[in-house]
């Protein structure tokens, strides 16, 4: 519960917007209102950094991701990872 606290935190700080979820883990729309062109953009970035986050438009939910729940090592190398590509964006 703690790790899963924590991430939310983190990603929220990054800006996401996470959905309330009582599983190991939850959706999330990482580009706020950006098309979801910019999202498969983003994720393939992501995926470079070996970061999988999984499209979530199958569950009804389009422009958001699935993310389960990882330890903090895991969730500072996701914010590293978003922070750089948002940069270079």
């Amino acid at each position: 519960r703690n790790w899963k606290l924590r991430q939310i935190r983190v990603l929220e700080g990054l800006g996401w917007n996470c959905l309330p979820s009582e599983a190991h883990f939850f959706g999330a729309r990482p580009l706020g209102d950006a098309p979801a062109a910019d999202l498969g953009v983003a994720l393939a970035q992501l995926r470079s950094h070996g970061i999988k986050l999984r499209d979530a438009t199958s569950f009804g939910l389009p422009g958001h991701v699935r993310v389960s729940v990882q330890a903090p090592v895991a969730q500072a190398a996701l914010a590293r990872a978003w922070t750089q590509w948002k940069e270079a964006v």
